[in-house]
């Protein structure tokens, strides 16, 4: 047999292991076949989440606090001399900082496959941001996309080329996956229940989502919005000014603020609905989740949304800021049972024939391997 392909996942740093982006890394990493590939996980800069974080790898911090810094070129030249030792065959970088200096270590070090991950579209207008990717781009081999709007974003606006896009989606939890699997319909309650989960930064939605239920509070007599999320700095819980909307709303007894939470199970279990209000969205991983659950969804037309949910299948997408649209399929849903029940099922297909865990790892694991063979 022959032995395992070393890969290093560099990553700026786990702050929080309930973030979209650091999940994904670490359930990669927990299912990438141990026979096959051997992991390392390199954090740029401390990481007190990986304590208590089980990576099933080696980790390695470099304690970075500024990239452009004598201790940011000592560390990357740290990093090309442990890719060396450690013999690391592929690279995969996450996030801006790592996207330079793991990619620059890579180089450096002789690393035959450098992969750049982009799992986000970018809400923002920075030019620095876009220069960066720029001059890195000679050091990447192909770009890690996890959904099509991202795709897209990469070969119609940065201009790369499509051969250099490959797409491979967001893996679900171990836990999740294994409750959706033997998860029923919820049994009929008083309320139905609307579930958000996303941390609460301006770019989720909250506001949005708080405005369209006002607008149509009348017709929806039954209806309880369950908000998981952490705020946009790390906080347990939403920022002061999300429970205030609500309150000056008069909708305190329509909205239940659930805080962070690492366990999302009794959640997904207790819903009825899955929600994703984003201004701007990659692939959601909470989409994923309702889907998995049996939900039926509610999403804003962004980014790669439109995979996950089909419009009118297996539930609503709406443009986003659009107030009405919102409103009539919070409504639709909540006035319907059966409605609820046939599109949480067809969502279920949807993910048990395109989005299966097992399938996306073999896919990613057959295409690690067929690059590294094909290098020298």
């Amino acid at each position: 047999m022959c032995p395992p392909i070393r890969i290093a996942f560099v990553i700026d740093e786990i702050g929080q292991a309930t973030d979209g982006t650091e999940i994904q890394v670490l359930q990669m990493i927990q299912r990438l076949d141990p026979q096959r590939f051997r992991a390392h996980l390199v954090a740029l800069r401390p990481s007190p989440a990986l304590d208590a974080t089980r990576t099933c790898c080696e980790v390695k911090q470099l304690h970075v606090s500024r990239l452009f810094s004598p201790r940011g070129i000592k560390a990357l030249f740290t990093l090309r001399s442990w890719l060396r030792a450690n013999r690391v065959s592929i690279v995969q970088t996450f996030f801006k900082d790592a996207n330079v200096l793991g990619l620059l270590a890579a180089a450096l070090a002789g690393v035959p496959l450098r992969l750049s991950s982009r799992r986000s579209l970018p809400y923002e207008d920075r030019r620095r941001d876009k220069l960066i990717y720029k001059l890195m781009d000679p050091f990447v081999h192909y770009y890690m996309a996890n959904g099509s709007g991202v795709r897209d974003h990469l070969t119609c606006v940065e201009g790369v080329a499509p051969e250099r896009v490959r797409v491979f989606y967001n893996v679900l939890d171990r836990g999740i996956e294994k409750l959706a699997a033997g998860r029923d319909h919820p049994t009929r309650r008083e309320h139905v229940v609307f579930l958000m989960v996303a941390n609460f930064r301006p770019v989720k939605g909250h506001a949005f989502l708080i405005e369209s239920v006002l607008s149509v509070r009348a017709r929806l007599p039954h209806a309880r919005f369950v908000l998981v999320g952490g705020g946009p700095r790390g906080e347990p819980g939403p920022p002061a000014e999300i429970r205030d909307i609500v309150a000056r709303a008069g909708l305190t007894d329509s909205f239940v603020f659930e805080g962070l939470q690492t366990d999302l199970g009794r959640f997904l279990a207790l819903a009825d609905v899955g929600l994703l209000c984003s201004s701007s969205e990659g692939f959601s991983s909470a989409l994923l989740e309702y889907i998995a659950m049996g939900l039926p969804c509610i999403a804003t037309d962004v980014g790669s949304n439109r995979e996950t949910v089909l419009d009118g299948w297996n539930g609503f997408l709406v443009p986003y800021g659009n107030r009405e649209a919102l409103g009539r399929a919070l409504v639709a849903l909540h006035d319907n049972e059966n409605l609820r029940r046939a599109m949480g099922q067809r969502g279920r297909s949807h993910f048990e024939g395109n989005f299966q865990p097992a399938t996306q790892m073999e896919m990613l694991e057959r295409f690690y391997r067929a690059e590294v063979e094909a290098r020298p």
